[in-house]
Order: structure tokens, then sequence, then C-alpha cells
């Protein structure tokens, strides 16, 4: 039997809204998820499991019109859906009632229940959620049929507001494997428990690769693999500046960065290390080269502290250099005290 498990697809959702790639990333989830389909045709497989979180937001009914058609398009998988925090079966959820076509399950309780696949003999077990937060643990104690069929369940959560989940009852209950949603990042807990992670990046501090996860699963034979799928990816570019570096000098090494790592990529931008007292680097620049969503300067001045001691022996600034060196304490410790004293009484200075 063959599965795709996606999560936390986040239909609806606008990252970087407001700056000039914020049109496009919106749209590019939903060109991700028809890719899904087009993968799901292309390896025949027979479940497409979505882990909760199909959309950012309840969805409207168009929207699910829309998502209806992209199933439509499924040659010989099977669907199953189950609603997640932020799509959640409200009162007047769109979801209720609505007439999916024939290749598509979504689950319509808040409590666990299960649906038989008799031409795989596979059984998925599910629920979803009706209301955003849901503190109990609801999977602790579920179970699958001790028979020949495989067992799949399919849940969303993993932290003390959404469906508190523990590792250890899961891995014990006897699942044969469990397609996890919530956390955006992949991460296989188990050989058979796995995060599939959001299909596309949604924030910059998703880094790295996102994607699905491609199972071919019998009750002889486990075989799961997560695969790479965003058409971006947020990356961290890390400058290490010295005392000689320009703001010119700076921007080229980011340009070379992006060349290197990929110009449809998404950067976020750190300077550490030092720089010279008179350069001051203009982060706003920085922003203007590629697709740079953040630019941070965690450098410092490069303080001549032996100069400075000498020039303001007869001040607070000379007593302060003297008193810090001459403290018993790690030469890291002691590097940083300076500096901060430094920055706080040369700006009261000023």
């Amino acid at each position: 039997m063959r599965f795709v498990h996606i999560a936390d697809v986040h239909l609806g959702a606008k990252p970087e809204e407001g700056k000039p790639l914020g049109i496009d990333r919106g749209k590019e989830i939903y060109e991700s998820f028809e890719h899904v389909i087009s993968f799901c045709n292309q390896e025949r497989a027979d479940l497409l499991l979505i882990a909760g979180d199909l959309f950012h937001r309840q969805p409207l009914l168009r929207e699910l019109r829309e998502i209806n058609s992209y199933f439509e398009q499924l040659t010989q998988t099977k669907v199953l859906i189950m609603a997640g925090n932020h799509d959640y079966i409200s009162p007047r959820s769109s979801y209720i009632e609505f007439p999916w076509c024939d290749n598509v399950y979504m689950f319509m309780s808040d409590e666990p229940g299960s649906i038989y696949f008799e031409d795989i003999q596979t059984r998925v077990y599910g629920l979803s959620y009706f209301s955003r937060d849901i503190t109990t643990a609801k999977y602790d104690k579920l179970l699958p049929e001790r028979n020949q069929e495989i067992s799949i369940l399919l849940a969303h959560g993993g932290d003390e507001r959404n469906i508190p989940i523990d590792k250890e009852k899961l891995a014990a209950a006897g699942f044969d494997y469990i397609a996890l949603g919530h956390i955006h990042k992949h991460e296989f807990l188990t050989k058979n428990i796995a995060y599939a992670g959001s299909l596309e990046p949604l924030d910059k501090n998703e880094l790295g690769d996102h994607g699905l996860i491609y199972g071919n699963l019998t009750k002889e034979q486990q075989e799961f693999a997560f695969y790479p799928f965003s058409k971006r990816k947020y990356k961290l570019i890390t400058i290490q500046s010295d005392e000689k570096m320009t703001n010119a000098e700076l921007k080229k090494k980011v340009m070379e960065c992006i060349q290197v790592e990929g110009i449809m990529n998404l950067y976020r931008v750190v300077i550490e290390g030092k720089r010279d007292e008179q350069i001051k680097f203009v982060t706003d620049e920085l922003m203007k080269v590629g697709n740079i969503v953040e630019a941070v300067d965690h450098t410092r001045i490069n303080y001549d502290f032996k100069m400075l001691k000498e020039e303001n022996a007869d001040n607070m600034i000379g007593l302060f250099i003297d008193r810090i060196q001459s403290e018993n304490m790690e030469e890291s410790v002691k590097e940083k005290a300076l500096y901060i004293g430094m920055e706080a009484l040369l700006h009261a200075r000023d």
C-alpha cells in the first residue's frame, strides 16, 4: 500500500505579506499542493493523508470547491482529511455537509473513529478539531484493531494546547504508521511515527527543507522517506565581519552567498564579529539584495581598549576599563562586559 503524507498546508496563508514576495508566496502554496496531486498520480499512491490544517483558517465554500476539483484529478488515490486547530470545524463551518467527491473522506467527529478500505486492507484512524484548542490527550489510549489489516493513525497536535502527545504511548499502541501534523518541521519520532512538516515554509524561522513523506507499507515491510517539495526554502546567511569590512564588501559577500545557495530561496542575514568604529552597516540596503526577509547586525565595534584607557585615565571610562580588566573572570565574559559597558558610557557621554 503506497501513501503520501502531508500536513499544515495552510492554504490561504500569506507568508511575507506586505512585502514584494507576499503575493507570490500565497500562490506558491497552492501550486505546491497541486504538485502533490500530480505526485500522487505519478506514484499511483493509494492514500493521500492530510494531517490537519489544510487551510490557514476555516475555509470558505468556494475554497472547498476549488480544492475538491484538485481531488477529482486523482486517478486512484483516496484522500483522508482531518481538520486541525487552524481550520477546525466550527458550528457554521463550510466543512459540515460539504459534498466531497467520491474519493475523499473526512473525519467529522472530535472523538477518534476509523475508516476501512477493503481493497487495500487498510484502516485509518482519526478525528477532527471542533475548537482551536484541545488540551485532552485524545490519542494516548487509542489502539488499532488486532487483525491482518494495515492500521494508520492520522493525528494533529503535540503541545499542551493542541492534543498533547506521548511518544512512548503512541509507539507502544501498535499502529503500522502514524501520520502527524501541527509541527511545521519534518521529523521522524520513531521509524514509523512522523511529522510531515509544512508543505511550504510559512515563516522566516522555518529554515531548511519542507515537503512530504512517501511510504510503501505492508504488514511485512515498512519503507518511509521524506521528499523535499517546497518551491523555496528559508536559509540563514551568517557573515563574519572584521574592522576592515565596509558596506560595499558586506553587500558583495551576501550576493555571493545567494548565488551559491540559490536565488529563489528566502534569506535571513546575520552579521557577526567586529567592525570599525566609524562603520555602521546599513541593513535596510541589504534587504534590496535578492529575497532577503531579515537582516540583523550583531557586530561589535572594534574598540582599542588600551588607547581608550590611556585617553580617559582621569574619568569614568578609564576607571571602568581598569576595573573590568583587573577582575578574575573568563576572557570571553570580560570582553563582553567591556563592550556592553563601553557602549553605555560612550552613549551617555554623547
